[in-house]
């Protein structure tokens, strides 16, 4: 028992050649320099959060899924790690992989998993050289992509868009994102209404999207004569 409490709390350091053995495609490489052979999920140093980052989201822009899943197997990567990998799999549009991200997320937290932690990323401070926008979350992606399938897929497990909170609003929530940094969240804001905004997300969660479309327009109006950045 003691080994294997050693094992399993052993940091697994990032293999120098794990970037070339998935830019080439060589499962056997990969699964040999992850150690999958024993089973246990091994723990990340965080000082190597980036490369393994860069890693998972590089095994998913190839469309190597068996590499994917083989680093998934093998790593333990938290919520913040998935929501950037769910995000690259959204940007390229790969439904298999975001249905195998979420799958893995249900596994992490079961039922309990409340998927509006996806918008607290404007507070991740790892993520702030990525690619994406700031407040950008899996749905509001699929959203502006107009990415049918990804959407319905995000919706039925209740993921949904919130109507971000009004300028003026003095919550802990809007309080915080102002101090933490005032143009990211007036960024995130706008990513938001981009989404709800989308023909996607209308058509999908609407009765009426016309209907909705209509509300939603006289809304932002009204906004771009308080916040200059939504005219």
């Amino acid at each position: 028992p003691d080994n294997w409490r050693e094992i399993v709390n052993k940091k697994l350091h990032f293999p120098p050649e794990l970037i070339p053995a998935i830019q080439e495609g060589n499962m056997a490489s990969v699964d040999s320099l992850l150690s999958l052979g024993d089973g246990i999920i091994r723990q990340l140093d965080e000082s190597e959060d980036r490369l393994w980052r860069e890693a998972l989201n590089l095994s998913i822009r190839l469309g190597s899924e068996d590499i994917m899943t083989s680093l998934l197997l093998g790593v333990k990567f938290d919520f913040r790690q998935i929501h950037e990998a769910l995000l690259v799999a959204v940007d390229t549009n790969q439904p298999r992989f975001v249905k195998h991200l979420l799958d893995r997320l249900d596994q992490e937290k079961g039922n309990k998993m409340d998927v509006r932690s996806f918008s607290m990323a404007i507070f991740d401070h790892s993520i702030d050289d990525s690619q994406f926008a700031p407040g950008v979350t899996p749905l509001t992606l699929a959203c502006q992509k107009d990415l049918y399938e990804i959407v319905t897929m995000l919706t039925q497990r209740g993921h949904d868009i919130p109507l971000p909170h009004a300028i003026s609003c003095t919550c802990l929530e809007c309080r915080n994102g102002r101090q933490y940094d005032l143009l990211k969240f007036s960024l995130s804001r706008i990513n938001t209404y981009r989404g709800i905004a989308s023909r996607a997300y209308l058509s999908i969660t609407s009765e009426d999207a016309m209907l909705a479309a209509f509300h939603l327009s006289r809304e932002l109006r009204k906004l771009s004569k308080k916040e200059p950045e939504f005219k």
